[in-house]
């Protein structure tokens, strides 16, 4: 008997591969064709290569809208249910090839980026729009554990299937003859594009089929998951009545665990719909309110780095999450059902994808205004020209500037569209925005500023001082015949023009194996009658018998007067 079971599930295990195969014929084509372009190298010229590229681009997006569309003809009972999804996965194929193919000739080092954030977004959304489709009366409480269970089912068996592909090799390496290396990662691949996609699409359940949530996935999310996930809750209870006790927001990675609770109770909101257990379920139906004070400390974290740093394109991309998450919480707060959360998912991927709003070019824009707003108020720029001099900034002002100079500069790649002023921060060398902002250094307007952030922690004399100024300095041969010659000047206009040669080889003399730490003398040392030199950390380097490097951090004390 219980062989004859055994037999009866593999034989429908089979049988809906058939007829999963079948009903979505245009997926097993084109992942052959994804296959081919992405494991066979083209030996050809470079415009194939080109090629091969853009047809697995195009590939990808041709699978996820045949199955879309088979999923509407059978939701629809419309005619021609073979016809349509071949129709519009080829017209899909050609458009899009044409289209990367075209973007990827150009010159531009930068358009291969644009090719691929339109197909992350189009197959997530694609993905959850199918989704959101295959929502019925009949599986609107299973139809997503089903889902999670075939793409572990679907992922299990290819990496089952490339091992298993990978021995066989060894086998007859070992016993047989030479096999290339080359050829058995092709074979391995194998499983991934082919035997992935299709196995997913042939276990989708037909329009009306009775779908339940597997036992296996009630015990191990319901008895095992799901308390240590409770767990991870209560401890961000427990940072939140931190923050509420000492009025003090401390740092910390709060951010991304609270994006995991947030994620995490939707994961289980739709997947353990059908269990039964009291405490589950009212856990289920109200654990939402125990997010609700995690989610306004993370809001209120997020808010502050906003304003130190401006939006960049995790960030950007994190709060686009953040909303469908909120949504999600909103209506299992409401009591509905989580099908409209697909739907929104896909509309946010979208938005941040294959619009103007899309994750990288909204942050350069967002931090143009950011430079913008402090460059126009010095009349530095004009909505045309940027006009390079030396302006008194604050410190909020500077700290403002550097960080979105930084970010532009870093972060140069746009998808779609680019602000003025961003080209004219990357056509600027970095020597240029020093006249207006060292990024080295910043300004502290007063003594008590400074002593509060450094004088306790690191001791400094600062009594009888006027001024701390903090310095950094890093001189190198092959920019300056003399990198122990220190010129720096800060905003408010003070200078430091020191020979440190003398200074430089006695440190060499004293600490010939370049060990040990510095003596008091060596540490702080009078430079003229106003200005003294405290330093935290040195480096020198030497090169043939002579000095190559200086590279020092520490503070300038500065007395207004040497009466003082």
């Amino acid at each position: 008997m219980e062989e004859r079971k055994r037999f009866a599930f593999f034989s429908r295990a089979i049988h809906r591969v058939k007829s999963g195969v079948s009903r979505f014929a245009p997926v097993f084509v084109f992942s052959l064709l994804l296959y081919q372009s992405m494991a066979f190298e083209p030996r050809m010229p470079l415009v194939h290569i080109f090629s091969a590229t853009a047809i697995s681009f195009a590939a990808v997006l041709a699978i996820v809208a045949a199955v879309n569309v088979r999923i509407f003809c059978e939701k629809k009972s419309l005619s021609h249910k073979q016809l349509y999804p071949w129709a519009v996965a080829i017209g899909i194929f050609a458009i899009f090839f044409g289209a990367f193919y075209c973007m990827l000739r150009s010159n531009a080092d930068n358009l291969v980026l644009l090719p691929t954030v339109l197909t992350c977004g189009l197959v997530l959304a694609g993905s959850a729009f199918a989704i959101w489709q295959l929502y019925d009366s009949e599986n609107a409480d299973s139809l997503f554990p089903n889902l999670v269970k075939n793409l572990l089912i679907s992922g299990t068996a290819c990496v089952i299937a490339s091992l298993g592909i990978l021995i066989c090799s060894l086998a007859v390496e070992s016993l047989l003859f030479s096999v290339p290396s080359q050829a058995v990662l092709k074979l391995q691949l194998l499983p991934f594009y082919v035997l992935f996609p299709n196995m997913l699409c042939a276990q989708l359940p037909a329009p009306n089929e009775k779908t339940e949530t597997p036992k296996t996935m009630h015990l191990l999310l319901g008895r095992v998951a799901f308390p240590l996930y409770l767990f991870l809750l209560c401890i961000l209870c427990g940072y939140v009545s931190k923050i509420l006790f000492t009025w003090k927001m401390p740092s910390g990675t709060m951010n991304w665990f609270a994006s995991l609770a947030l994620a995490g109770y939707l994961f289980f909101w739709l997947t353990l719909r059908q269990d039964n257990t009291p405490w589950v379920r009212k856990l289920l139906r109200w654990g939402w309110l125990a997010l609700i004070p995690i989610l306004t400390v993370q809001m209120v974290g997020i808010g502050i780095r906003l304003r130190a740093y401006g939006l960049t394109t995790a960030r950007y991309a994190g709060l686009l999450l953040l909303a469908v998450g909120m949504f999600g919480l909103l209506l299992a707060a409401l009591n509905k059902h989580p099908r409209s959360l697909f739907l929104a998912f896909a509309g946010i991927v979208l938005i941040g994808s294959c619009t103007p709003l899309n994750i990288l070019d909204f942050p350069r824009y967002c931090q143009s205004k950011r430079l913008e707003n402090v460059l126009v108020s010095y009349h530095l720029w004009d909505g045309k020209a940027l006009e390079i001099q030396p302006v008194s900034l604050s410190l909020q002002e500077q700290e403002q500037m550097h960080s979105s100079i930084q970010y532009l500069r870093h972060h140069q790649t746009k998808l779609m569209w680019e602000t003025r002023l961003a080209e004219q921060v990357n056509q600027h060398p970095q020597d240029d925005w020093s006249i207006i902002l060292d990024s080295n250094a910043l300004e502290y307007d007063t003594l008590n500023k400074a002593y509060s952030l450094y004088g306790e922690e690191k001791n400094i004399p600062v009594t009888g001082y006027d001024k701390v100024c903090q310095l950094y300095w890093f001189g190198d041969r092959s920019t300056t015949t003399a990198p122990w010659q220190i010129q720096y000047r800060w905003n408010d206009g003070t200078q430091l023009n020191w020979d440190g040669e003398q200074w430089a080889l006695s440190l060499i003399e004293n600490h010939p194996k370049r060990e040990g730490n510095l003596s008091e003398e060596e540490r702080m040392f009078p430079i003229s009658d106003t200005q003294t030199l405290y330093l935290d950390w040195v480096n020198i380097s030497t090169s043939g018998g002579q000095i190559s490097t200086v590279s020092l951090q520490g503070y300038l004390l500065v007395k207004d007067s040497a009466e003082s």
